[in-house]
Parts: C-alpha cells; sequence; structure tokens
C-alpha cells in the first residue's frame, strides 16, 4: 500500500522518517521519487531511553542514509511535552545542524499515516493503537485533539501487548491454583522462558521487561486461534478495556450518534483478526454510526509524510534561545539581565588569597537588604494580598525551578512545623516536581506548558495568591503558570532580579518585585546574592502573614507545632513568657491541651 504513493519527487532530496516503538525503531528515508525499505535498530520510548543511547540510535541511522537529509519526522512514544521536543532537537541538530526537523509524538504520525494512505476524512478520525503500550487519539473537523489512555503499564496501557501478557500470566496462575492435581495449564510457556517450574514466573515476572511481558502475546493470540478458554477470556478482557478506551476518546470529540472513523493500528490489531473483531464489536455496542479502517502502512510512513508536506515547520537550523520563545509570548527586555552580567569585583576571584575571596563574599551579601529595603512598600502590599487570600481560604503558591523553586519549597514547608498552618495553604511548587529538589532535572525550567498544568492539577482559582520566582525573568515554567493564574483570575506577583523586563499588560503580574542586586560573584550563579535575596523576601511574606493571622503575640511563636524535643521545650518557654506561669505548670497544661500552644495559654489565662 505505501508504495502507491508519490512523495513530490526531488532527486536532491532525502527525507527520513523515524517511528519510535517499545519494541524496536522502524525508519524509512525517500531520496528523490525512491522510497527505502522500511528498516528497523534499537528500540526507543522517549521515557526510557537516556541521551546517549537516543544519540546511538540517530547516529545509526544517520549512517544508512545516502547523504545529510533535508527534513527529519519524528514519531516518538513517549514525547509528551515541549521539553520532550527540544531534547530530541538539541540531538537530532548534533547529527544533522541544516536539517528541518518535525518532532511529534507517535499517535499524530499514525494519523499522518491514515491520512496519506486512505486520504482526507469528512468525521472526527480517531486513531485506536494496541503494541506494546496502547493509547486512543483523535482529531475532529475542527482541529481539535484528544487523547484516552497511554499512562504506562503501570497505570493503563488498557488492551496493550504488556497488559494481555500480564492478564495471561495471571490467569494461568490462578487456574494452576484451583487445579486439583496441581497441573500449569501452559507447560510450553514455561520451556519459551527457559523456565523449569511455575513458581520461577515470580522471578521472571519481577525483572522482565515492558517489551518482554508484551512478547508473551503472541503467545495468546496463538493460543485463541485454537480456542483455549484461558486466551479468549484475557482477549475478551483486553478488547473490552481498549473498546472502552476508544470510546471515551471518541466522546470527546464527537457525540455517540455521529458518525466517527476509528483506525485500528499496532501490532496486536494488525497481527490478530479475532482481537480486532472482538474490539470493533464492542466499539459498534455503543457507537453504531462508527467506520473502522485498519492501517496497512507503517506508521513511519506518517512520520515520512509529516517532514515532506509540512516544510516551514521547526526548520530553524539552531536551536530557538528563550529569548526568541519569550518575546513570541510578549516578554521582552530592555538590557541584559544584571544575573548574568560579569561582577568587575570579581574578576580574580580565582586568585585571590582565601581571606580576601571571603571578605568580597560577604560584602556582596551585604549589598542585597539594602535593595530590597527600596521595594518595602512593594513587599508590604504582597503580605496584604498573602493575608486576605489565607483569610479568604485561598493558598498561596511559590513556583520556580531550580535554586528559585527550591526555596520555595522550603519556605512552604517551614510554615506548618512553625505557624501550625495547613500543609496545603502554603505551597512550593517546583519544576520537574520533588526530584528537582534534591538534583537538577534537565530542560524543566522550559516547558511552559508544565508550568500552567502544575496549578491546574492543584485546581487552582480565583481565590489564590501566584508567587512566581525567576533569578532572571526569563523562566518559561514560571511564566507558565503565571499565565495560567491570570487565567484564572488568581493574585499573582513575580520576584526577579532584572528591572528591565517589559512584559505585555495581558500577562503582567499585579506586582512585580525586581530588585537591583547586581551581578553575581561568580557569573550567572543565581544561588549566590539572588537566592539570599529570594529568601528574605519569601521570609518576610510567609512570616509577617502569619503574624497579621494572629499566630505571632509579640515576637513568639504561640501557634507552633511541637513535633520534637527542642520544639516542645520551646512551647514550654513561650507559655512561660506569655502566662507567667512557672515552667513545671505550663508543660502539664500544655499536655492536657494536646501541645497546642495558644489553647494552653488561653487556659491559664482564665481566672
Amino acid at each position: 500500500m505505501a508504495s502507491r504513493k508519490t512523495l513530490n519527487p526531488d532527486p536532491n532530496d532525502v527525507f527520513l522518517g523515524i517511528e519510535g516503538g517499545g519494541t524496536s525503531t522502524k525508519y524509512i528515508f525517500s531520496h528523490g521519487p525512491r522510497l527505502s525499505p522500511v528498516a528497523r535498530t534499537d528500540a526507543c520510548n522517549l521515557r526510557l531511553v537516556s541521551d546517549p543511547q537516543l544519540t546511538a540510535i540517530l547516529t545509526h541511522i544517520a549512517k544508512q542514509l545516502p547523504g545529510i537529509p533535508s527534513g527529519v519526522g519524528f514519531g516518538l512514544p513517549g514525547l509528551r511535552t515541549a521539553q520532550d521536543s527540544e531534547r530530541v532537537k538539541r540531538i537530532a541538530l548534533q547529527l544533522w545542524p541544516d536539517t528541518r526537523l518535525v518532532i511529534t509524538n507517535d499517535l499524530e504520525t499514525v494519523l499522518a499515516t491514515a491520512e496519506w494512505e486512505i486520504g482526507p476524512c469528512s468525521v472526527p478520525r480517531i486513531v485506536v493503537l494496541s503494541g506494546t503500550g496502547s493509547c486512543c487519539f483523535g482529531k475532529n473537523l475542527s482541529g481539535e485533539m484528544q487523547k484516552s489512555g497511554g499512562w504506562g503499564q503501570l497505570l493503563g496501557d488498557n488492551g496493550s501487548g504488556y497488559q494481555i501478557g500480564l492478564l495471561y500470566l495471571r490467569e494461568l496462575i490462578q487456574e494452576f491454583d484451583r487445579s486439583r492435581p496441581a497441573k500449569f495449564p501452559d507447560l510450553p510457556l514455561l520451556n519459551l522462558l527457559g523456565l523449569n517450574r511455575p513458581d520461577e514466573l515470580i522471578h521472571w515476572a519481577g525483572q522482565a521487561s515492558k517489551t518482554e511481558v508484551s512478547s508473551l502475546s503472541k503467545r495468546v493470540f496463538s493460543q485463541v486461534t485454537k480456542r483455549n478458554r484461558i486466551a479468549l477470556k484475557v482477549v475478551g478482557m483486553a478488547s473490552t478495556l481498549l473498546a472502552e478506551q476508544a470510546f471515551s476518546c471518541g466522546s470527546k470529540l464527537s457525540k455517540s450518534g455521529n458518525p466517527v472513523q476509528f483506525i485500528f493500528a499496532g501490532g496486536n490489531l494488525y497481527h490478530s483478526r479475532y482481537f480486532r473483531d472482538q474490539v470493533k464489536r464492542k466499539i459498534q455496542a455503543v457507537w453504531s454510526s462508527s467506520d473502522f479502517y485498519t492501517l496497512k502502512a507503517e506508521p513511519v510512513f506518517g512520520a515520512l509524510a509529516l517532514v515532506r508536506k509540512v516544510p516551514d515547520l521547526n526548520e530553524s537550523a539552531t536551536l530557538p534561545g528563550e529569548e526568541i520563545n519569550l518575546r513570541t509570548r510578549g516578554i521582552s527586555w530592555t538590557q541584559p539581565s544584571p544575573t548574568e552580567l560579569r561582577n568587575p569585583r570579581s574578576l580574580l576571584l580565582d586568585k585571590m588569597p582565601t581571606v580576601d575571596a571571603v571578605e568580597l563574599m560577604l560584602k556582596e551579601e551585604q549589598r542585597v537588604p539594602a535593595a530590597l529595603i527600596e521595594l518595602k512598600k512593594k513587599i508590604a502590599q504582597v503580605v496584604q494580598m498573602a493575608v486576605r487570600t489565607l483569610r479568604s481560604n485561598g493558598r498561596l503558591f511559590y513556583v520556580g525551578a531550580g535554586t528559585s523553586g527550591r526555596l520555595g519549597v522550603l519556605d512552604a514547608s517551614e510554615c506548618p512545623p512553625t505557624f501550625r498552618s495547613k500543609p496545603e495553604q502554603i505551597q512550593g511548587i517546583i519544576a520537574g516536581g520533588d526530584a528537582a529538589i534534591r538534583r537538577a532535572v534537565e530542560g524543566a525550567e522550559d516547558d511552559w506548558d508544565a508550568g500552567a498544568m502544575a496549578l491546574t492539577s492543584r485546581q487552582a482559582d480565583s481565590r489564590d495568591l501566584i508567587i512566581g520566582i525567576a533569578a532572571s525573568g526569563r523562566t518559561p515554567f514560571v511564566w507558565g503558570a503565571l499565565e495560567e493564574a491570570k487565567r484564572l483570575g488568581a493574585k499573582t506577583v513575580l520576584i526577579t532580579f532584572t528591572p528591565y523586563l517589559r512584559i505585555k499588560s495581558a500577562l503582567r503580574p499585579d506586582i512585580v518585585l525586581a530588585p537591583l542586586i547586581g551581578p553575581e560573584i561568580l557569573t550567572g550563579s543565581t544561588r549566590l546574592k539572588a537566592g539570599t535575596a529570594t529568601k528574605l523576601i519569601l521570609n518576610t511574606i510567609s512570616t509577617l502573614t502569619m503574624v497579621r493571622l494572629g499566630k505571632v503575640v509579640s515576637n513568639l511563636m504561640v501557634d507552633l507545632n511541637p513535633s520534637n524535643v527542642k520544639l516542645r521545650e520551646r512551647a514550654v518557654r513561650i507559655v512561660s513568657e506569655v502566662s507567667r506561669q512557672p515552667p513545671e505548670i505550663c508543660e502539664a497544661v500544655l499536655r492536657n491541651n494536646g501541645w497546642e500552644v495558644k489553647a494552653a495559654i488561653k487556659s491559664l489565662a482564665r481566672p
């Protein structure tokens, strides 16, 4: 089927299509009017391969080409975010620096293959994919795209080869447990796996890869042709789950009474007619006006067709810098960020005597408080916003990446023990998630959409206050969160150390704190003065907010959570100071009041 298509032949051009997969990576290239056969190399799921592994795969493919490609189309499983695309682009451009790239997931390439093979469709088209993994992905006539499934083998992948293999093992074991006398229902399977006894499946299943478990689906389908009861049951379960997933995707794009075309793709649906017919029958049971088509061409043709069809997509031969990306979103700057400039006082840092270097670093830190005092009125406004937010049952979110994100998480995590605040009241959000607290997550800060999703997943709304922290003012993750916050009607604040930002009105935060602290001792290392300034600002905001909420008397923490020996001793001292009662009485009252300091003080104040 694939060979009948013409791909705008040009005798001088080479175009390459690459389709990743859990079992293998397929690739095909066109050289003028000629198409190469589909070739295979190592498996590539973007979530499961390292940068060196991806580089090795692309290097192998590059060696098979007749020349430098004019364009490369990628369809990769596991590609979900802009950060993922940038990762692939960075590696691809090291091999092909002047090449146009189209980078998308393996579902869009299936849609492209369908259009290439059978032409455009006048109704919504939904891909039902079942290979090593599974997913359903569709697009309606207005271009809206929706997905169901694709959550990986632990959380989803309904109707996938992995799920079929795992279900088969479980059903075999249950049958084995029920049988009297004990007889394993599929002894040839043990032999295929190189196992001597059924109990060895415990170790095998614990060590087997996703691909190895998925490969068991071939055994299941072969048993189906023999009308094996267990295999039929497993395929019935898997087909029901996959059909439900397809229906969920379709219902997001069209009403169930309207016509929809379902495209079957992936090795399981292609090779097992029984499985395919079961899925089709179960979809038709709830979506009678549906049409079905099973792809004959492999999705790698879609990757090739995309790069031929869309010659102007990602045509820059270099990675777009964050300046280009942010300017298109309405964020620019009149001067370079001070955080990126060289500090004239530390030009000889590497040659200074250690004691002089220590003095220099401490003197530079002394510049921070003076710069912040210049903004005391604005910081006070933020405190007032935070007080109103928490009083109205809203939440305070700190959003940052790298050092900025870690400092936000630190300040937020200290509030519950210090002020007995609820953990959800003040939250720290860091690009890359909790793993980024301890080690850098490469590229996480560049993902605008992930910043927005971080607020969406926490169900942020108009009652909340979002404080974005971006030392350079150019962190897409932070700006994505601030944009989403503005859309939700939440109050927004930006902490940055670049006073030269220009922000379009629709995106501009309610308050911008941009003290001029100057360049760092170590050029660009914003964990230094910028980090100190961030900690001072956040400490001031959270502490004074809690003071205004009545959690401090005089300068005493009267609402701390005495969760250890040190804090219990502090609680006794606080109650004694406020009540003027002996420590032993205060400790007894604290114990009677569950170690709640305010309750103990109130109890001692009674006549």
